[in-house]
C-alpha cells in the first residue's frame, strides 16, 4: 500500500512540475535574417506573437558572427539572438505570450568594443499584465571601448498573469544599434487548473502517507 501511494505521489509531483515547467527560447534554430513568417512560425510554438513593431522595422534573429563582420556582440547561447532594425528612431515592439506566465526573463546580450569602439542603444522594457505595468528595465546610450566590454545580463520578472513585454530604444543618431538584443527568453507559465487539481491530490498522498508511518 505504501509503495503504491508512493508511486502515486511522485506520478503527481511530476505531472505538476511539467505544467508549470518554464521553457526556453534561445532562437538557435533560426538563421540570419529571419524575419515575418519565419519568426512569427517560431516563436509561435512557444505561445508568443509579436505586435506593434514600428512601421518599416523589422524583428527577427541575428547572427553574432555576421552582424558588422562579427567580434560585435555575443549571443548568450549559440550565436543567434532576437533583434530590431530600421525604421528610424526610436523603434519599438511588443511580445505577447498565451497563456500568461508568473515569470519572464531575457538576456541582454554581451556588447563588445570591436577594432575601435562601438556605442550601443539606450533601450526600456516595459512588462505588462493586462494593461496594468507590472516591471520596468532599461539601460542608457553609451560607448564599449578597445579592452572593455559589457557582459551579458538576465532581466527577471515575477508576476502572475504576465501577458506582454514592450521593448523601445533609440540609437540618438549615435549608437550602432537602435534596440537592445536579447536572447534566452525564459517563460513559466500559469499553472493550468489541473495542476492545482494535481496538487492538492499530491498533498493529500503525501497526508496518508505519514499517516501510515505514523500507525
Amino acid at each position: 500500500m505504501k509503495y503504491l501511494l508512493n508511486q502515486f505521489v511522485l506520478i503527481v509531483v511530476l505531472g505538476c512540475s511539467s505544467i508549470a515547467s518554464a521553457g526556453v527560447v534561445d532562437f538557435d534554430s533560426l538563421s540570419h535574417g529571419a524575419t515575418g513568417d519565419q519568426i512569427d512560425a517560431y516563436l509561435s510554438s512557444y505561445g508568443i506573437t509579436i505586435s506593434n513593431a514600428t512601421l518599416g522595422s523589422s524583428v527577427g534573429a541575428q547572427d553574432d558572427r555576421i552582424t558588422y563582420g562579427g567580434g560585435i556582440v555575443a549571443a548568450s547561447s549559440g550565436h543567434i539572438y532576437l533583434a530590431q532594425w530600421g525604421g528610424g528612431n526610436p523603434v519599438t515592439y511588443t511580445l505577447n505570450f498565451e497563456p500568461a506566465l508568473v515569470e519572464l526573463a531575457f538576456t541582454r546580450i554581451t556588447e563588445l568594443p570591436g577594432s575601435g569602439g562601438t556605442a550601443y542603444p539606450w533601450w526600456e522594457a516595459r512588462v505588462f499584465a493586462g494593461a496594468a505595468q507590472v516591471g520596468y528595465a532599461s539601460e542608457s546610450l553609451h560607448a564599449i571601448w578597445p579592452g572593455e566590454s559589457n557582459p551579458a545580463r538576465v532581466y527577471s520578472f515575477s508576476h502572475e498573469g504576465i501577458t506582454s513585454i514592450q521593448f523601445t530604444g533609440d540609437h540618438f543618431g549615435y549608437a550602432a544599434f537602435g534596440q537592445v538584443m536579447i536572447d534566452d527568453l525564459t517563460l513559466t507559465p500559469v499553472p493550468e487548473p489541473c495542476g492545482w487539481v494535481l496538487a492538492m491530490m499530491g498533498a493529500l498522498g503525501l497526508a496518508v502517507c505519514r499517516w501510515l508511518r505514523n500507525r
